[in-house]
């Protein structure tokens, strides 16, 4: 026989829906920023710098945000309640992200932990207070989870989308600052309408609260404690290595907390207990998977998505909106899916639904590999980055809004803040996972120095501006080139005039020396596997060839500069093919000073629209080499019209590096997330009788 279930929600929920909307927002705002943000402004003149590091610290941020929540969910259930943490993390937050307007590398180090600390006040309470709206055996909690969730994805829809124009058109440092003016929104919103919630949130102990030690309460020792670990944060972000020890100690120490806690209640808490545990863990690796849409998904876009629709290239943190838009679209249908499920008893249990999520994710990265096959000059076609993220997201509302509910519903009455902690924690831990995955996908070694030439809106006609190029090794520099700019309103006439024929290594050696190369440049190869190689040339010198490795003696009596050629063509296409030439300087000296290959350069810029930007790149290593193959550092000598345009250094992909080799690299790593995904779903729905029995009664 059906039941009848009322599916009106509490009015309270949609207070709590637009506060974190609008956190949403901010946070979600400035996390589509951060990886580029890194790579292709903050550390462009820091040597070294690249996605792998850029990586590393956005999984040490990533890791820390989601860990804070253990120790904000304890301190709220302990003494603050949840309405007075939700207020301190919002400020927190608001400041970091304002902080962030600011181009500094120690203040974006700071700002960075201020946000850290606030999310570990915001994020597990507020979760927390929705769980109080309802009571255990309320059939409307997961359905309000969701449509909670749904709030979430409105902020985290709508942020990409504005701070990727502002972006765009105005800077980074604009588009973080609309980020913190999200999160005082979301502070006002909660303040207005927090008397509406009546009880639900208050400290736990009023005397607690506000008993003094050293003339100071316990509320204030909270919140200065709290500000002291900035400086904490800062320290393992930057030195972010320090992770890999600090990490899985804290996680450690949290797993050891939830079974001393478990050990200490009835049977049948302990189990249920056990149940989040187990799930706990797999939400690691669904997570660490589905968090890569900030760091490699981001950088996968940004080469190898054509993104051009019209004279309109969208820009890349565009596409973290389109997760959030597919959850706003799919929530009703699941929430009221589940609801009528459960009307005629056929719900899915919790693990079961979480096994769904794995098998999804697994197959969402599957199609990447699928588009591989579609691309055109190593551009995946816009459909399947949309379909990644829409397959992402029947995953996550198999998991994520589920998991929050399975928390409230699973936890002792007294230890819901510190187990929502502890899931949250589980993010945490992806994240950190989810950054040594990203680096699997690292471009480093085939980026460059670069110069990024910008006009103005509406600004036309020509242009010019200098740099040269300075070898620390020789302290020398090469003489000024001048680039001159053509402003056209042809996008498709957009960039540089000249392309080098062959791909150039630079080396120097004394006469009678000997020096060994590998043939299959990772540049041109990058999975080792892809190519084959002709047989390589010399004009002088002994040259012998064992497999791929190339060695090179040079003649005792020989002062000269010689040329070693040979040809390296794509196995599956062989019209691809790229001609490999090094040079090399045979003298006795030490070092050698920089030269320019040309004097002028000549480029066309796309009159800027008012909606995107219309930036000409020019890889200054095309254009100008050290004998030696040291590094060489831009400096610009001369800039462009200030009224007219901006000029630039940033990091850009070698020119022989295009969407053709990155393609490769990105496919490698996605298919092997995706047989693994697959592979620990079908492990989980094996597990799902136990896990239910466990739960005793509760779905």
């Amino acid at each position: 026989m059906e039941q009848h279930i009322n599916m009106k929600q509490p009015r309270e929920l949609y207070i709590l829906f637009f506060t974190e909307m609008w956190e949403r927002f901010n946070y979600y705002g400035m996390r589509a920023l951060l990886v580029l943000y890194m790579v292709y402004d903050l550390f462009v003149n820091k040597r070294g710098f690249g996605d792998t590091q850029a990586y590393a610290i956005y999984a040490a941020y990533g890791s820390l945000v989601y860990a804070t929540p253990y120790i904000g969910g304890i301190l709220a259930d302990k003494v603050l309640g949840y309405k007075k943490s939700i207020i301190f993390g919002g400020i927190m937050m608001a400041i970091g992200e304002f902080l962030m307007m600011i181009h500094s590398e120690y203040i974006f180090y700071f700002a960075l932990s201020f946000i850290i600390v606030g999310n570990g006040f915001f994020k597990p309470n507020i979760s927390s207070i929705v769980g109080g709206l309802y009571k255990d055996d309320d059939p409307r909690r997961d359905g309000g989870f969701t449509i909670f969730y749904m709030g979430i994805n409105m902020g985290a829809a709508i942020a990409p989308i504005l701070t990727a124009v502002v972006m765009d058109v105005f800077g980074f440092q604009y588009a973080f600052g609309l980020a913190g003016v999200g999160m005082v929104a979301g502070l006002i919103t909660f303040i207005l309408g927090k008397a509406k919630l009546g009880d639900n949130g208050n400290p736990p102990n009023y005397e607690t609260l506000h008993k003094k030690t050293l003339g100071i309460t316990n509320e204030f020792w909270v919140y200065i404690f709290s500000i002291t670990t900035v400086p904490v944060f800062m320290y393992l972000i930057f030195f972010n290595k320090i992770m890999d020890i600090v990490f899985p100690l804290f996680g450690l120490f949290v797993l050891g907390s939830l079974l001393y806690n478990a050990f200490k209640v009835s049977k049948v808490e302990r189990e249920r207990l056990f149940v989040i545990i187990i799930l706990v863990l797999f939400t690691i690796m669904f997570w660490s998977f589905f968090e890569q849409a900030g760091s490699s998904l981001t950088l996968y876009t940004e080469l190898n998505i054509n993104r051009w629709v019209g004279n309109w290239q969208i820009p890349t943190p565009l596409f973290q909106s389109v997760n959030a838009f597919f959850i706003i679209v799919l929530a009703p249908v699941f929430a009221s899916m589940w609801i009528k499920l459960a009307e005629r008893g056929k719900e899915p249990s919790t693990p079961l639904k979480f096994a769904l999520g794995l098998i999804m994710i697994g197959l969402a990265f599957g199609s990447l590999v699928i588009g591989k096959s579609f691309a055109e000059n190593g551009l995946v076609p816009l459909f399947f980055i949309i379909l990644i993220y829409f397959m992402n997201t029947l995953g996550e509302l198999s998991l994520s809004p589920v998991g929050l509910s399975m928390v409230t519903k699973l936890s002792p009455k007294r230890m819901v803040g510190m187990v929502m902690g502890a899931w949250m924690l589980a993010v945490a831990f992806a994240q950190f996972f989810g950054g040594m995955i990203a680096k699997y996908t690292s471009t480093d070694e085939y980026m460059e120095a670069a110069v990024n030439y910008a006009p103005k809106l509406g600004v036309d006609g020509n242009d010019t501006f200098v740099f040269n190029l300075f070898d620390e090794v020789s302290n020398t520099q090469t003489q000024d080139i001048k680039v001159n700019v053509q402003i056209s309103n042809d996008v498709k006439a957009t960039g540089v005039a000249y392309k080098p024929d062959a791909f150039e290594i630079y080396k120097s050696l004394k006469p009678g020396a000997e020096i060994t190369q590998n043939l299959r440049i990772k540049h041109l190869d990058p999975l080792g596997d892809l190519t084959t190689i002709s047989v390589p040339k010399a004009k002088a010198g002994n040259v012998t060839v064992n497999g791929d490795m190339l060695t090179y003696k040079a003649l005792s009596d020989s002062m000269l500069v010689d040329t070693i050629e040979w040809t390296i063509t794509e196995i599956e296409d062989t019209l691809q093919s790229d001609l490999v030439r090094m040079i090399l300087t045979i003298d006795n000296l030490e070092n050698h000073p920089p030269v320019a290959k040309t004097a002028v350069i000549d480029a066309v810029a796309w009159k800027k629209p008012w909606y995107t930007r219309s930036d000409v790149i020019v890889n200054v290593l095309d254009f100008a080499y050290d004998p030696d193959g040291d590094a060489l550092i831009v400096k610009i000598t001369q800039k462009p019209d200030a009224e007219r345009a901006t000029v630039k250094t940033q990091n850009n992909l070698n020119t022989f590096v295009g969407p053709n080799k990155t393609v490769h690299i990105y496919t490698n790593v996605f298919g092997s997330l995706s047989i693994i995904a697959v592979a620990v779903g079908v492990l989980l729905l094996f597990l799902v009788p136990i896990l239910k029995k466990w739960m005793h009664g509760i779905h």
